[in-house]
């Protein structure tokens, strides 16, 4: 049975908050002023165990409203680098997390990464176990073999082991990677694809999911 199939999607896209009054996403997620206008980003959209199904009566103080596109760059194909950072209405009431700066080595291949955010718009979901399969300077970017879909993008790719020691250490944004859905039966029926571990498919061109280095938004914060 798929996974989560029985619950709301609200989102197309994630982000974090990278500044008082900014959010990081995927550059794709937010391409024009007109789109940015149009985008509100909602803060505790999730579920526990205890609870069926998410709290759908979101608190005002959790909504803010995009007001203009601060910097970023898009990527045809939604290819890396793809990031933007955005600035909203008011201060932000959310933990603040750390970017890798460029000052130190970047990300290395092995490295452990956890992910976060809202694939398929779904309640947020933290996806750990992931690590790091690749690394591309040519696109300022990294591939990693995490359980992430098309609403993951912009999400945060955290360093696990700072993660476990209480550190909201941000390698990397999430924003694009192999695709999520193949067509079973008759009528035809959208099903998880499942890739091995190592990474996979052809028709992607990292083989996995990719996310840009976190240290590109540095100018824009």
């Amino acid at each position: 049975m798929e996974r989560f199939w029985n619950e709301r999607s609200a989102a197309f896209c994630s982000g974090f908050k990278v500044g008082n009054k900014l959010i990081a996403t995927a550059g794709h997620c937010i391409e024009t002023p007109g789109a940015c206008k149009a985008t509100r980003f909602i803060f505790g959209f999730y579920k526990t165990r205890a609870k069926l199904h998410p709290e759908l009566n979101i608190p005002r103080t959790n909504v803010y409203s995009c007001k203009r596109i601060v910097a970023g760059v898009t990527h045809p194909d939604s290819l890396p680098p793809d990031w933007r950072v955005v600035e909203v209405d008011r201060n932000i009431a959310a933990p603040q997390v750390t970017i890798r700066p460029s000052t130190i080595p970047r990300i290395s291949r092995g490295t452990g990464v956890t992910v976060i955010g809202y694939p398929n718009g779904l309640p947020v979901k933290i996806v750990s176990g992931a690590k790091v399969l690749e690394v591309s300077t040519l696109f300022h970017a990294f591939l990693i073999n995490a359980d992430a879909y098309h609403g993951n993008f912009g999400s945060a790719v955290f360093n696990t082991a700072r993660l476990a020691q209480g550190q909201l250490f941000v390698e990397g944004i999430l924003n694009g990677g192999n695709p999520d859905f193949v067509a079973l039966g008759s009528p035809p029926c959208a099903v998880s694809r499942h890739y091995p571990k190592q990474g996979g498919g052809a028709s992607a061109p990292f083989r996995g999911e990719f996310a840009t280095f976190a240290s590109e938004i540095e100018k824009a914060r």
